[in-house]
């Protein structure tokens, strides 16, 4: 009876061993994967910024060239492994050849800001006078 005992007591320490081990891995890739998750979280927070730093370049631009026809172009900033790609166009609101003397000019601005392949996209539409 005694070696009964010791072969069940050195089974039931394997199966503890086993079911450990699962818990211990199953935590680890847990662990990983929210690592990973919050680093591309981070990420697409910084290409979001590039983009909304892209609108507001175009519209600079915008108002220094006084028209939205034809301003594209690619943002680059120091320090920054990603870039924004902005174009601007101007929308037609006016059916006439004729522009009426209160005519604001309606611009859109589509800037999309990518860091590591994580892209964020960005429209803006305003009135320019």
């Amino acid at each position: 009876m005694i070696n009964n005992d010791k072969g069940f007591s050195l089974l039931l320490a394997v199966f503890l061993l086993v079911i450990f081990g699962f818990i211990g891995v199953s935590i680890v890739t847990m662990l990983s994967n929210e690592s990973v998750s919050s680093s591309e979280e981070l990420i697409s927070a910084q290409a979001f910024y590039l983009a909304e730093s892209g609108v507001e370049w175009g519209i600079r631009k915008s108002i220094d060239n006084g028209s939205c026809n034809n301003i594209s172009g690619e943002l680059r900033i120091k320090n920054q492994s990603g870039y924004a790609t902005v174009n601007v166009r101007e929308i037609s609101d006016n059916i006439s050849k004729q522009p009426p003397a209160n005519y604001s000019e309606l611009c859109e601005v589509t800037s999309t800001g990518q860091i590591n392949g994580i892209r964020r996209k960005l429209k803006v539409k305003f009135k320019r006078k």
